[in-house]
């Protein structure tokens, strides 16, 4: 997400449209609009990222080298069956092993790298309110941004689906599901701000009797 626009007037996208005259106005309008984020917003997608790499998940990265340790702690305990085995069988249950090792490390790091990032955003939505909003429209604006490059880029159309959601099979967590997770907090801190007022406004109507 580009930092340097502060309203979308400063966003000069004329060699797109002379390059595409058809291209619809509407969509050039709403990409303008998802390049521009408030104070707030920026504020949120800097502590986000200082909360995602201020954590011990980021190791999870190096899981290959415990992994690659324990398949050949595999292959040497195993290592006199496999050998009695014929040449071939050889090879397949190295395969096995190798493959078996491989899944098991991309689902471990999907896991850590998911969880990274769900208690990046809680921790920043924890900062205050200020920052849950910021976390609403930053998500929002990137899903929006992502719906126009669908249409705008014919590369990218399989990037994104519908609603602006990363489609590929990867490490990070729908921005679906996380700008959900900041409505769900935003509800929250309603309720709370709520509860706040009604008891305060009784401790006042106790001290008026």
């Amino acid at each position: 997400m580009n930092f340097r626009f502060q309203n979308k007037s400063e966003i000069d996208l004329s060699d797109l449209s002379n390059q595409s005259p058809l291209i619809d106005k509407e969509l050039l309008q709403n990409l303008r609009e998802s390049l521009v984020l408030s104070n707030i917003a920026k504020k949120f997608a800097i502590a986000q990222q200082i909360n995602a790499v201020d954590s011990y998940c980021i190791f999870a990265k190096m899981d290959v080298f415990p992994l690659a340790l324990l398949g050949s702690q595999i292959m040497y305990f195993a290592r006199h069956s496999i050998l009695r085995q014929p040449f071939l069988s050889q090879i397949s249950s190295v395969a096995v092993v190798i493959v078996v090792l491989t899944f098991v490390g991309l689902a471990f790091e999907k896991a850590i790298e998911a969880f990274r990032i769900r208690k990046a955003d809680a921790l920043t939505a924890g900062i205050g309110k200020e920052y849950v909003e910021g976390g609403i429209e930053f998500l929002e604006k990137e899903m929006k941004r992502n719906q126009v490059m669908r249409k705008l880029v014919p590369g990218d159309a399989d990037k994104y689906d519908e609603n602006g959601d990363v489609t590929r099979i990867g490490l990070d967590v729908p921005l679906r599901l996380r700008l959900k997770e900041m409505k769900r907090i935003k509800e929250e801190c309603l309720k709370e701000e709520e509860q706040e007022k009604e008891q305060n406004n009784k401790s006042a109507e106790s001290e008026d009797h």
